[in-house]
Order: structure tokens, then C-alpha cells, then sequence
């Protein structure tokens, strides 16, 4: 271990207990339902057959979220 290294490993177990860090606990907490998991699932099948651009993926996808608020 480097000397500018000592105290640091404390720091980071501190912060990623389990070794994730808050921003992924936050979106982890958001529970999806079947019916969201079937929508997504077919949209990204969708999306695949027809070999849609990632904008045009994207576009859907910013579309729906806006829908949905």
C-alpha cells in the first residue's frame, strides 16, 4: 500500500458497504411490475426486429417516460 493510499480503504467501505454505491441503491428501490417488465421486454424485441437506431430507441423510450409522469 502507497503512503497517500492509507486511510482510504476505510473511506470507500464506508461509503459502498456491500459494494454498491447510493446512486445504484436509489434506482434499485424503484420496484417494476409484470406489466412494466412485459411492456419493456416487448418494446426492446420490437426495437431488435426492426434494428431501430439508439436514437430512435432513445426518442421512444424519453416519449414514454414523459407519458407516463
Amino acid at each position: 500500500m502507497r503512503k497517500y493510499e492509507i486511510g482510504q480503504e476505510q473511506k470507500v467501505v464506508t461509503l459502498y458497504p456491500d459494494g454498491y454505491s447510493m446512486e445504484w441503491r436509489e434506482h434499485e428501490d424503484k420496484s417494476i411490475d409484470d406489466q412494466e417488465w412485459s411492456h419493456y421486454v416487448a418494446k426492446h424485441k420490437e426495437h431488435e426486429a426492426r434494428r431501430a437506431s439508439t436514437n430512435e430507441r432513445q426518442d421512444y423510450w424519453k416519449t414514454y417516460r414523459e407519458y407516463l409522469k
